[in-house]
């Protein structure tokens, strides 16, 4: 897990239709949010994990995931594939404000599909698997013969 103290999430593609997340909230994160939105005000709010989407060069609120307030770490089962995203870890106030905590870094879900682009063209190099082989083998002969005429000698 994470070593140091400083509040972060993380966030691992498993395949496309799985991505991992990890967290940790500081204890000094703990102690500011509550200053800020009142006593005991984190304890009453609820943990949240925000999904975000690509859409060209901005990003766009995806699903909302409420979690276990003891959970350090989730999966998520994002609706779209072949895409960038990221996650923010926040908290959901009484009064329905969303408070951001941490954000993730951003990773790109796999297609669930073939491409789409037929266009692409492999190149054929079986025949260099074919020729090292055949050159491999002369080698190994040859040293195999080396070594029977120096037994000889």
């Amino acid at each position: 897990m994470i070593k140091d103290y400083s509040t972060r999430i993380i966030l691992l593609v498993q395949n496309a239709e799985t991505i991992f997340t990890y967290f940790i909230v500081s204890p000094a994160t703990i102690i500011s949010f509550n200053r800020r939105y009142g006593d005991n005000s984190y304890n009453s709010s609820s943990p949240i994990l925000k999904l975000y989407y690509s859409n060209g060069d901005t990003f766009i609120e995806g699903e909302s995931i409420y979690i276990h307030s003891f959970a350090d770490s989730w999966y998520i089962h994002p609706c779209r594939q072949g895409i960038d995203a990221f996650v923010k870890l926040g908290r959901v106030l009484e009064n329905g404000k969303f408070v951001e905590l941490a954000r993730s870094n951003v990773i790109s879900i796999p297609r669930n599909s073939e491409s789409w682009d037929t266009n692409i063209v492999y190149s054929d190099i079986s025949y260099r698997l074919k020729e090292a082989k055949d050159i491999l083998s002369k080698e190994i002969v040859s040293n195999l013969s080396k070594e029977s005429i120096s037994k000889v000698n």
